[in-house]
């Protein structure tokens, strides 16, 4: 059916993308003759959930890192001909191990980038289905327009928007019929001006202005939208040290883990057990206490190599 085509669509883009440092383990299991779950390794909260817990808002500080490091993650992501079409802060989660890295996961909506796409004019196409999560998505995927490289990129920047300033300004959008929600989303993407927003450095508009430029065959140059976030980091005095507000106080025992709340102070430790249990996510399939499960799951999901 088609829940089972999509896992397994899913499963085979993370064992593509395997190679890949920030890249979670993903294993599909068999429960029975109809139903398949996808197991991952256990990682720690979102970046939405973190922000939550500090307030809404991460510091400028906090904010570059992360553009930094989720930039080199989409870079491999792209290098191997992979669009996710889902960005959003739901989708990046904390290292258990480590912290300070940031994973990516829910491969489900994404596709395989063809370079030969862009000769059938899908700039000027008008397809009925639009892929993503309304809030985050580019202007493009808004229209209709297939996805490429570049939406990825856009994507990013409302997230960064998002998770520096608050909720984005087209968050209460509502409507009863979700294509005018929709169209009235892009109408506000497309009408705000983004340098009214004293506090949002010029390099974030330097960066939205690239994004929306690039074409849709085009490779983005991501080394000069990383620098954009190092010189960020250097015209506010802000060291690029590889921490967050969520790391800064991790080695020291005694010490309160920066503005985090100790809701997810399990989550941020250094796993030290051999015994941590995966995280099953059943994606599109309904919760595991209503599934039937048979007497020998657990067996066979404690029998998967190096998970």
């Amino acid at each position: 059916n088609s829940r089972s085509v999509s896992l397994k669509f899913e499963s085979q883009i993370y064992d593509y993308l395997s190679d890949g440092v920030h890249i979670p383990h993903a294993y599909l299991i068999n429960i029975n003759r109809t139903q398949q779950a996808l197991v991952m390794e256990l990682l720690g909260p979102s970046l939405d959930e973190i922000c939550q817990e500090v307030g809404g808002k991460f510091c400028l500080k906090t904010i570059c890192h992360i553009a930094i490091q989720v930039l080199l993650l989409l870079e491999y992501i792209h290098s191997r001909s992979i669009v996710h079409r889902d960005i959003k802060p739901q989708n990046f989660l904390l290292g258990r191990k480590n912290p300070s890295q940031i994973y990516i996961i829910d491969f489900g909506l994404a596709q395989k980038y063809c370079k030969y796409s862009d000769l059938f004019n899908l700039k000027n196409a008008n397809f009925p289905f639009i892929f993503g999560t309304v809030d985050y998505l580019s202007v493009n995927a808004h229209r209709g327009i297939e996805q490429s490289y570049r939406d990825d990129l856009e994507s990013l920047f409302y997230v960064l928007m998002n998770l520096y300033l608050g909720p984005l300004p087209w968050k209460n959008t509502t409507s009863n019929i979700r294509a005018f929600k929709i169209e009235l989303i892009l109408q506000k993407k497309l009408s705000i001006n983004y340098k009214e927003y004293t506090n949002l450095p010029q390099q974030f508009h330097e960066y939205l202005n690239y994004a929306r430029k690039l074409e849709f065959g085009e490779y983005p140059n991501y080394a000069y939208l990383r620098h954009l976030f190092h010189q960020t980091l250097k015209n506010h005095n802000l060291p690029y040290d590889y921490t967050y507000e969520w790391t800064c106080n991790l080695s020291d025992p005694t010490s309160e883990q920066t503005q985090c709340s100790q809701k997810f102070g399990e989550n941020l430790e250094i796993a030290t057990s051999s015994n941590v249990p995966p995280l099953i996510s059943f994606l599109h399939l309904p919760p595991l206490s209503r599934l039937d499960m048979p007497n020998d799951f657990l067996e066979k999901l404690n029998s998967i190599k190096d998970l």
